[in-house]
C-alpha cells in the first residue's frame, strides 16, 4: 500500500548518507577497507529499496522520481563515484578534493534533493489514503446510521398501525360487550317486572 512505500522510500536517505559518510573516510584514508565495505553495501541495499519501491508504487508521480533518480545513479552519480576512487587510488589528494567538491557533491546535493522529494511524495500519498479510508468508514457508519433510523421507523410505524387497530378492536369490543350488558339489565328488569304482575 501507499503506506509501505512511505516506510520502504525513508531508509534509502540513510543509506545514501552512510555512502556519503564512506566516501568521505576513504578520501581520508583510501585503504580504508571497512569503509569501502560499507559503501558498497550502503549501495546495494539501496539498490534492492529501490527495486522494492518501483514494485510497490502505482502513483505517476512516486514511479517518475524513482526513474530520476535510477538516472541521475546511471549516468552521473556511478560515473563520478568511480572518477572518484580512481584519483584517490592515484593518490592525488588535491585533485580528488577538487573533484569532489565540483563535480561529485552538487550531483550527490541533487540526487539527495530528489530523494527528499520521493520521501515526500510517498507521505502525501499515505496521508491521502489515510484521509480516503476516513471518509469512506465516515459514509459507510453515515449509510449504517441511515438505515438503522429508517428501520426503526418502518417498525414503529408498523406498531402504531397495529396498536390502533388492536385498540379499535378492543373498542368495539367493550362498546358490544356494554350493549349486551344493558340489553341484558332491561332484559332482567323486564322479568321481573313480569313476575311482580304476575304475583300480584
Amino acid at each position: 500500500g501507499r503506506t509501505s512505500i512511505m516506510r520502504a522510500s525513508v531508509p534509502s536517505l540513510a543509506l545514501l548518507l552512510t555512502q556519503d559518510d564512506s566516501s568521505k573516510a576513504l578520501m581520508l584514508d583510501g585503504s580504508n577497507t571497512d569503509a569501502s565495505m560499507r559503501k558498497i553495501q550502503a549501495y546495494d541495499e539501496g539498490q534492492a529499496v529501490f527495486k522494492q519501491l518501483r514494485e510497490m508504487a502505482h502513483s505517476p508521480a512516486i514511479e517518475r522520481l524513482i526513474e530520476q533518480l535510477n538516472q541521475i545513479d546511471e549516468t552521473q552519480l556511478r560515473p563520478l563515484d568511480t572518477k572518484l576512487l580512481e584519483t584517490m587510488s592515484g593518490g592525488k589528494a588535491e585533485a580528488t578534493l577538487k573533484l569532489f567538491a565540483t563535480e561529485y557533491e552538487p550531483v550527490r546535493a541533487k540526487y539527495e534533493a530528489t530523494l527528499r522529494d520521493l520521501v515526500k511524495a510517498a507521505e502525501n500519498e499515505a496521508t491521502a489514503a489515510a484521509q480516503e479510508m476516513h471518509n469512506r468508514n465516515a459514509q459507510s457508519f453515515q449509510l449504517i446510521c441511515g438505515v438503522l433510523i429508517i428501520g426503526v421507523a418502518i417498525v414503529s410505524t408498523i406498531l402504531l398501525l397495529v396498536t390502533r387497530r388492536v385498540s379499535r378492536s378492543l373498542r368495539e369490543t367493550a362498546a358490544s360487550l356494554e350493549r349486551e350488558a344493558v340489553s341484558s339489565t332491561r332484559t332482567s328488569e323486564t322479568f321481573r317486572s313480569s313476575s311482580s304482575a304476575l304475583a300480584e
